[in-house]
């Protein structure tokens, strides 16, 4: 567990919220681009599992991370 003050555990959350947020507006823009015929159900899948692997990337140096 890590030891931090309040106002780090605050921006620590704050940081993790705005990552999950800015995943699901990238997700959204692609679902959006796909429905319109902009980009292929293919680019659209591509698009969404390189979010997935960021984040995944993103949450594996996150600290106090166990996985």
């Amino acid at each position: 567990e890590l030891d931090l003050t309040a106002d780090e555990k605050v921006a620590f959350d704050n940081s993790v919220k705005h990552v999950s947020s800015t995943c699901d507006t990238v997700n959204e823009m692609l679902k959006s681009l796909k429905k319109d015929g902009d980009i292929s159900e293919d680019d659209a899948f591509k698009g969404q599992d390189q979010v997935q692997k960021i984040t995944d990337e993103a949450a594996a140096i996150l600290p106090g991370n166990d996985g």
